[in-house]
């Protein structure tokens, strides 16, 4: 979601006459971190990001309105609709608190359903992937944790009513994961997502993607 706060600028040297939004945001970005820490409860999943701030560009000049972009994922629909409510609740109480000019702007940019394997399409896919790839270590395998990544993809079932699989492949080179994976650094050392060093192999990358699609799509198509 994208939150507008609404001050009054003006210029520096008369904070008096200000009703700061910078000041007024990074006191509503101090206090949305308190959402996850101490309103979800310890066993259940939730991120609250504030992945951009906006508000003037010059030295010397307050702007009159500070943006936000807040990212928010959780694994739990009734947790995902406290966590929106606070977030609300939040940016409201901070505009309140430092006099701001107006109420706060809030507006959707997009949302997404959790997505969830269908057992019975993954049972049937992952029976083509171990013949095709094999199974274990360095080959397909089943064991992966849960992804915080938000999809589309899993509207394109769940719009029609169907059952759906969402599978994934790596694309870090062989030699760097086993290096880092020795060194405990995988966290630290591998590019993620959105990473200006994120850099995928090309091969065999691109062989294993290509392959995994085409077998995904013949266990449905290929008459047996």
């Amino acid at each position: 979601m994208r939150i507008t706060l609404h001050g009054r600028g003006g210029h520096a040297s008369m904070p008096d006459r200000l009703i700061d939004p910078v000041v007024m945001a990074a006191s509503t970005i101090m206090k949305l971190q308190t959402i996850v820490s101490r309103e979800v409860e310890s066993w259940d999943s939730a991120v609250v990001t504030v992945a951009s701030v906006q508000a003037g560009d010059a030295e010397n000049v307050v702007a009159d309105n500070a943006h936000l972009a807040i990212d928010v994922r959780t694994i739990n629909l009734r947790t995902r609709e406290k966590v929106k409510a606070s977030i609300e609740r939040i940016v409201k109480a901070e505009s309140v608190a430092s006099n701001a000019v107006a109420e706060p702007t809030f507006k959707v940019t997009r949302a997404f359903p959790l997505t969830v394997n269908d057992e019975g399409v993954t049972g049937k896919v992952e029976e083509t992937f171990k013949a095709h790839f094999g199974h274990g270590e360095g080959k397909y395998t089943s064991d992966i944790p849960k992804l915080g990544g938000s999809e589309d993809f899993s509207i394109l079932g769940s719009a029609v009513d169907r059952p759906y699989c969402f599978f994934m492949y790596g694309g870090t080179p062989t030699e760097l994961w086993d290096k880092c994976e020795a060194e405990g650094t995988l966290s630290e050392k591998i590019p993620i997502n959105h990473s200006g060093l994120f850099y995928p192999a090309i091969q065999p990358t691109l062989t294993v993607a290509t392959d995994a699609y085409t077998v995904g799509a013949l266990t449905w198509l290929l008459k047996k």
